[in-house]
């Protein structure tokens, strides 16, 4: 990278990372059960809508077991691409203290969607093969963005504060109000993402030094649409989860969902921290929601 944070950070953020916590091993997997909800019934896409009180409370409990793999198929999606970009980053010169880190990152990032992974494996709950929790155009942005520009790492700041907004949400709820296994789950995913975050916050800081006006009002146009993008993509199932849920059709219950105001003012109060830290680099993003 041409810029990166004070390399004293970043020796720092590898040495929390020592020695590495496997999450695989860490989740309390003996204590998952297609009994629990996985996610409160706050956090549900329909919640607030008298067709969602008119489901008896087993097909809410599927609902939110399936949108929890949604939302972990789109953190899939996000660590492959971030994964591939970065191991190929690492192929070139570095300062040592920073490769050592990218690698830790690397590691840890992997141990996640291993971590998801294993979720569906051991349930046998999966979503079709075909969805895709991202358009395109998302993953060719992705692929194009240069490494060592600020603009890879605001989109990679993005794909990690979201999930981390609804990681950090989950964990102030009710114990027994999400499964404790998926609590685990978050709770590894919260715990290196704090690392990763505070990695990504400084390489931005560093490269923006020097941006005109002009350069920040692009970037902050493609930033509000990779923002609405990945909002989407967590808070916003497509038509076919609701039918693996056994909502039929698929299409009315999407639909309702989109429309929801509820759905909307929850997404809204848990990513205004983000769009806000955005906003405080000195970009005019805004989020877009159905």
């Amino acid at each position: 990278m041409n810029r990166v944070p004070d390399l004293s950070l970043v020796r720092h953020l590898s040495a929390a990372a020592e020695p590495y916590r496997d999450p695989v091993v860490r989740v309390r997997w003996d204590a998952l059960s297609l009994k629990d909800f996985w996610l409160p019934r706050e956090a549900l896409s329909l919640c607030g809508l008298a067709a969602f009180d008119s489901l008896d409370e087993a097909t809410q409990r599927r609902l939110s077991q399936y949108e929890f793999l949604g939302i972990i198929r789109a953190g899939l999606w996000f660590e492959g691409l971030f994964m591939a970009r970065l191991a190929r980053r690492l192929r070139r010169p570095l300062p040592l203290a920073s490769h050592i880190y990218l690698l830790r990152e690397l590691q840890e990032e992997a141990g996640h969607s291993l971590m998801f992974l294993t979720l569906m494996d051991r349930t046998g709950l999966a979503l079709p093969d075909g969805y895709r929790p991202l358009p395109r155009s998302a993953e060719w942005l992705g692929q194009w963005l240069p490494v060592d520009g600020p603009l890879f790492w605001l989109a990679v700041l993005i794909g990690e504060d979201v999930p981390d907004k609804l990681n950090r949400y989950l964990r102030q709820q009710r114990e027994e109000a999400v499964n404790p296994a998926v609590r685990d789950i978050c709770l590894m995913h919260m715990l290196d993402e704090a690392r990763h975050l505070a990695f990504a916050r400084r390489t931005i800081e560093a490269a923006l030094t020097g941006l005109t006006p002009a350069s920040r009002r692009w970037r902050g146009w493609i930033l509000g649409r990779l923002l609405t993008l990945m909002a989407q993509a967590m808070f916003y199932p497509q038509a076919v989860l609701y039918e693996a849920a056994g909502l039929t059709p698929g299409r009315h219950w999407q639909a309702l969902a989109r429309s929801n105001p509820h759905r909307q003012a929850f997404v809204r109060r848990l990513l205004g921290p983000t769009v806000r830290l955005l906003q405080g680099y000195g970009f005019k993003v805004s989020l877009s929601l159905p």
